[in-house]
């Protein structure tokens, strides 16, 4: 009577040891197939000096949406340059494309200073580069310094913010200029802070920007702030 009982028993065991050799198996693919990349960041020397930290974002190329946004903390190196340190981030990937990078100062509790590329990247092109402040991507050792290289295009930006008063579930931000119109609307999809407000780097050149609810409720056309009233307040339809 027992017998098929221990037969049955036994089959499981032997399913459960089968599918714990293919789980191995896919991880040690997994491990595998991602490769390792080493980016370096020159600050600008006001937010070294203010003590900021420095973040490095990557939106890989599985998609354009928030959830597809990876942030990794950037360490300071022994190194320097006119007296403001190296900062560096070694991440790994298994994807080989960036969508948009982005390098920023972050003062505890807004995103301030930003390069970003947007358009997307090979991640290896960047790969032991250093990327200044003021937007050039350059060849890169300690000992020898740094030598600028043209061939990879790094956009300054403009951080904006949206106090979400009305509670639009999707902040999204279109901008533009006079001889410029980059991306269609209604724009962007916005990133909510740790402080309940939503943000946005746009690119420098941009000189108007209109801030919506994924293209529903909008704001009027807004000149993009040049000063430090950069959060948009919806409660008052007014910069702060």
């Amino acid at each position: 009577t027992d017998k098929p009982v221990e037969e049955t028993t036994k089959a499981q065991e032997e399913t459960t040891k089968a599918q714990e050799e293919t789980t191995k198996a896919q991880e040690e693919t997994t491990v595998a197939s991602e490769e390792s990349y080493t980016f370096f960041f020159l600050p600008q020397k006001a937010d070294f000096d203010n003590g900021y930290s420095f973040k490095l974002n990557i939106n890989d190329d599985a998609g354009t949406t928030p959830e597809y946004w990876h942030q990794i903390d950037m360490t300071k190196t022994e190194d320097s340059i006119e007296g403001v340190s190296v900062y560096k981030a070694t991440f790994k990937a298994s994807y080989e494309y960036a969508n948009e990078i982005q390098f920023q100062s972050w003062d505890g509790e807004n995103w301030l200073d930003q390069v970003v590329i947007n358009k997307k990247t090979k991640l290896a092109d960047l790969d032991e580069k250093l990327i200044k402040s003021d937007g050039s991507v350059n060849n890169y050792t300690v000992d020898n310094g740094s030598s600028e290289i043209d061939d990879i295009i790094v956009t300054k930006t403009s951080t904006v913010y949206l106090d979400n008063a009305s509670s639009w579930s999707k902040p999204y931000v279109y901008y533009w200029s006079d001889s410029s119109t980059p991306i269609t609307w209604p724009g962007v999809e916005m990133k909510k802070n740790s402080d309940g407000k939503w943000t946005y780097a746009i690119p420098e050149g941009m000189t108007k920007c209109i801030f919506s609810n994924n293209g529903t409720d909008q704001t009027s056309n807004l000149d993009v702030p040049t000063d430090d009233k950069n959060t948009y307040d919806l409660a008052t339809n007014s910069w702060k």
